[in-house]
């Protein structure tokens, strides 16, 4: 009945856990190499969409000229959403930072201030980036 050894055990276990690890490594290089929302330019945001529009609609280039100005509309749109959803994020952190502060020590409390700060000063240089100057057409 004793028909697998230890070795042969923990030989199932090592292989199994390779072939994990290596799956893994592939998702996430493959997962790396896309582009997220966050790293698009607006103006690369235009181009796709246009092009995108281009090939899908087979469009003329009068027909092309007639949209650029919707597309200029909702690529601004995109980034006042992106932007009040990172501001609602903050506020969400903020909240939570204040429920979770009378379970902390002294020291605790400190580093928890510094951490938001950290997080805020890095959610300004995305949003800044992503929209080149901030907020554009934000809405509240």
């Amino acid at each position: 009945m004793n028909r697998f050894s230890k070795g042969k055990i923990v030989l199932y276990l090592l292989a199994i856990f390779a072939a994990g690890a290596l799956a893994g490594g592939i998702g996430g290089y493959s997962l790396a190499r896309q582009d997220r929302p966050s790293d698009v330019r607006p103006a690369e945001l235009t181009g796709r969409i246009q092009r995108q529009m281009q090939s899908k609609l087979n469009l003329t280039p009068e027909q092309m000229q007639q949209i650029e100005p919707s597309v200029q509309d909702v690529c601004a749109e995109l980034r006042a959403i992106g932007y009040n959803s990172a501001i609602e994020t903050g506020r969400a952190f903020e909240r939570f930072n204040q429920r979770i502060a009378g379970f902390l020590s002294a020291e605790q409390e400190a580093e928890l201030d510094k951490f938001q700060l950290e997080r805020k000063e890095s959610v300004k240089r995305r949003c800044k980036s992503w929209t080149n100057a901030g907020p554009a057409k934000a809405t509240r």
